[in-house]
């Protein structure tokens, strides 16, 4: 039966747990043509031993004045099976059939932590990548880790497709002629012939995608939990100038981005996301500055919503935050939101040990924000004097820095996406607090996992008290871990700018906060079989594995601690010949209760951090 487009494709759910069951909830979504009927999906879907389950139709519908109306035909249709699982003393094999093709994924013991495979920037650009054919080359080496001992789940940390061009669509290049013309690019209307190309580029994108060689084969073979990031939009979103971003046309684009992003991605729709357990709050924005009031574009109002999710796993619990929902450039997510939050990880299980907080963008990171003032000269929005920016622009425009809008894409990439970005230093610090009170009051080990910046890294963040106190037994002790990308190529020269940078700055005071300041320093990977000095930064293509340690231990990893290991894509690594990666690890320790004679911070000059944390 030639009816399946797409798939399968599997999302996690979450873990049930009660006195008689512990239940691994994923569901599958089916592309198929658009002939295919509920009934036949019985035939198109089969599932051993259950004689009785339900497909359930996904559809994308229109948005008129706020209202949803009728379900626009894509050309196809989207079926959704939630599957729950009951879960056994042992792991096993779920094995399902589509269209009389086997597939099958891993669902781990009840007991049993899984074993985790973390990827981002998932670029697939065959034309500049042709000896990998794009990001092949590194898919079928995570397909071989998997076939070898299996990934339970897989957390794609965003941009997990690559929708930039679609600023390149017909309908839109006489809308981007208007760049230099501000009131009206920002004004202009977002027709009916921009929405259908804009649906059709972003669907074909991620059917695309969805149908690669080994990409193809992981998402049918383990379940993911995603995340969101510019690129799932177009470059930058989010950090654009407040009149382009409230425009008709980019909200146009958001809109439809946003809802491609909830079905593929997540599997679900605008309406019924929240009764799903995705949250955020709705926020309306409402242009004020000096530009918008002289353009009389001060009328442009509009409202979004973020779709944030926790996962519970037991002693591991995930929390996945909403970037671009309603990102500008003095927000990355509401009080709101954040209140939300924290009030959902206050339900998670009390066995929990392990917090993982996926932000995309990583929050420990080298100062930049001493090239704000260089990177506004090349922002017409906030550089109103024609003959600096002309001269900006220029620049720019020689290192390849302009953006399609005549803004420098170092705009939204350091001065307004980056945490450390003046413009989100306050939000970043209330995060960081309030992570850290979650860590004390629950004695929970946080660790981020970031993504974004298309190389590698590590940092941690700790309090610096008056005394040391070992990385195991502080709860302002966070780790975070950047495994960027698994596609996409890192520049050589921002990897030597930031290079250069953690090796000038050492540590950093982020802020202080109850009369103490927190530290957030860079540290290193430890590479398993060290040939020279590590970077700070490592400049290929990788992707990640994350696993808690069982009571035997993991390697270096002792009972209860994160065994990270960082798989990095070796030179000369092709989709003809294959060389395998190099691999670097670090280890994050469980939060011990049990207190330790304490040391002068003085006498302490690292955080505890190398191959393996100080214990």
């Amino acid at each position: 039966m030639q009816s399946v487009i797409a798939g399968p494709i599997l999302s996690f759910r979450g873990k049930t747990t009660s006195a008689e069951n512990h239940t691994w909830n994923v569901c599958v979504l089916i592309v198929t043509e658009k002939s295919v009927t509920d009934v036949q999906m019985k035939d198109v879907l089969k599932l051993p031993e259950r004689e009785k389950f339900e497909c359930q139709k996904l559809s994308i519908l229109n948005n008129k004045d706020g209202e949803s109306t009728a379900e626009i035909d894509l050309g196809f249709n989207c079926w959704r099976c939630d599957l729950d699982i009951t879960m056994e003393e042992q792991q096993k094999i779920f094995s399902y059939q589509v269209c009389s093709k086997s597939y099958s994924f891993a669902v781990p013991a009840k007991n049993q932590n899984p074993r985790i495979l973390y990827i981002s920037c998932n670029n697939n650009d065959e034309v500049n990548q042709a000896e990998t054919k794009g990001f092949q080359a590194n898919w079928r080496d995570i397909m071989d880790s998997h076939r070898i001992n299996n990934f339970h789940l897989a957390l794609g940390g965003g941009d997990q497709v690559y929708a930039d061009a679609v600023l390149g669509l017909p309908s839109l290049e006489q809308w981007l002629e208007l760049k230099d013309d501000h009131p009206k690019i920002c004004s202009a209307p977002y027709t009916a012939k921009m929405d259908a190309e804009v649906l059709k580029f972003l669907t074909d994108l991620y059917l695309s995608y969805l149908t690669k060689p080994f990409y193809s084969d992981a998402v049918s073979s383990m379940p993911f939990i995603n995340m969101n990031d510019d690129h799932e939009y177009c470059d930058g979103f989010g950090s654009y100038p407040s009149m382009l971003q409230n425009s008709p046309v980019m909200q146009g684009i958001f809109r439809r981005a946003q809802q491609t992003f909830l079905l593929f991605q997540l599997h679900t729709t605008l309406q019924e996301a929240n009764s799903r357990g995705y949250f955020g709050s709705t926020i309306t924005d409402t242009i004020s500055t000096p530009q918008a009031v002289t353009y009389s574009l001060n009328s442009l109002t509009v409202t979004r919503q973020s779709f944030s999710y926790i996962r519970d796993l037991g002693e591991l619990a995930i929390l996945v935050s909403d970037g671009r929902g309603e990102r500008t450039r003095d927000r990355i997510l509401s009080q709101a939101s954040w209140d939300m939050a924290f009030q959902q990880l206050q339900r998670i299980s009390p066995q929990c040990k392990h917090l993982f907080v996926m932000l995309g963008i990583p929050l420990v990171f080298p100062d930049l924000t001493g090239l704000d003032k260089i990177w506004d000269f090349g922002d017409p929005y906030v550089n109103t004097n024609q003959f600096t920016y002309a001269i900006a622009r220029t620049v720019f425009s020689l290192i390849g820095q302009e953006h399609a809008f005549g803004v420098d894409s170092g705009t939204d990439n350091v001065n307004y996406d980056a945490w450390g970005s003046v413009h989100h230093q306050e939000e970043r610090n209330m995060v960081v607090t309030r992570l850290q009170q979650f860590a004390r009051n629950r004695k929970v080990r946080v660790t981020l996992l970031s993504g974004d910046t298309h190389i590698a890294s590590a940092g941690v963040l700790k309090e610096n008290a008056d005394v040391f106190v070992a990385p195991s037994f502080d709860p302002t002790f966070i780790v975070q871990l950047t495994s960027s990308g698994v596609g996409s190529w890192p520049n050589p020269a921002s990897h030597a700018v930031l290079e250069a940078a953690a090796v000038a700055e050492k540590k950093q005071t982020l802020m202080k906060t109850n009369g103490k300041n927190i530290i957030g320093e860079m540290v290193k990977w430890e590479a398993e079989k060290p040939s020279g000095g590590t970077p700070y930064f490592i400049g290929h293509r990788n992707w990640m594995v994350l696993q808690i340690a069982t009571a035997e231990g993991l390697g270096q990893a002792k009972a209860g601690d994160i065994l990270s290991e960082l798989f990095v894509e070796t030179k000369g690594n092709t989709l003809l010949k294959k060389i395998p990666p190099e691999k670097y690890f670090l280890i994050v320790p469980v939060l011990q209760e049990e207190k330790r004679t304490s040391i002068p911070a003085g006498q302490v000059d690292s955080p505890g951090i190398c191959c393996c944390l100080i214990s």
